[in-house]
């Protein structure tokens, strides 16, 4: 008697999973959901090798390059003398003073660490003078009053 009730309940289950897959495949169907279990794209296409490029020689070795790190030099030599970066762009005809903290920036970059830590030394030297000068301004305001 037992086995009729085991069998019954198989039964039972494998109609409630019938059941559930036919209700799935019905939601599928109407929202056109792929089958998760079925994979029916297309296989991807191989990628192609890219070309290599040939090297280019580094723009500092062409005339070009050269030129630049001259005026690099220059704009650099500018800001370690005081010119704001307004006068380094008038100085150097380039368009504004962003292109001019570029110039100083990039020539920075090139500069070996030596000349780097020169221009920060004078640099801070120029900063500590216009504080004092500040701090001087200052004591003379509080002296007025």
């Amino acid at each position: 008697m037992n086995e009729g009730r085991v069998e019954v309940a198989v039964r039972a289950t494998s109609d409630i999973e019938d059941d559930e897959e036919r209700e799935l495949a019905e939601l599928r169907r109407r929202c056109e959901l792929p089958d998760p279990w079925l994979d029916n794209t297309p296989p991807r296409k191989a990628k192609k090798a890219k070309r290599r490029r040939p090297r280019r020689r580094p723009q500092s070795r062409t005339p070009a390059g050269l030129q630049r790190e001259a005026r690099d030099r220059e704009a650099v030599d500018l800001r370690r003398r005081g010119h704001s970066y307004q006068e380094i762009a008038d100085a150097l005809d380039l368009a504004g003073k962003g292109s001019a903290h570029k110039m100083v920036t990039r020539g920075l970059k090139r500069c070996a660490a030596e000349n780097a830590h020169h221009y920060l030394r004078w640099e801070l030297v120029r900063l500590e003078a216009i504080r004092q000068e500040l701090a001087r301004r200052v004591g003379a305001l509080d002296e007025a009053d």
